[in-house]
């Protein structure tokens, strides 16, 4: 038990991590210093609206999990987590 409590917390530390990272990155390619972007002339809010479109996942959405189990939690649906980081542990019995 304390090992999977260990890799979910260090993969929470990485994941977090490397958004602060990408959010960083996405900062630093859209500031005012930045060759790049030097001539534009775009407010803050455009480049902060840019920032967050950058970092917004891209791809299809998780699939919807049908279980008649839930365990410390009553029954969730995809909808009822969407913008929430969720960690999902499958195990069997057998």
């Amino acid at each position: 038990m304390k090992s999977v409590l260990a890799f979910a917390l260090i993969f929470l530390l990485v994941v977090g991590g490397l958004s602060v990272w990408v959010s960083l990155n996405a900062l630093n390619s859209a500031s005012p210093n930045n060759p790049a972007t030097a001539n534009s002339s775009e407010d803050p809010v455009s480049i902060a609206k840019q920032v967050i479109e950058n970092i917004k996942p891209k791809g299809p959405l998780a699939p919807e999990i049908v279980s008649n189990t839930w365990f410390n939690s009553p029954a969730l649906a995809a909808k009822d987590l969407r913008g929430k980081v969720v960690v999902v542990e499958f195990w069997t019995y057998g």
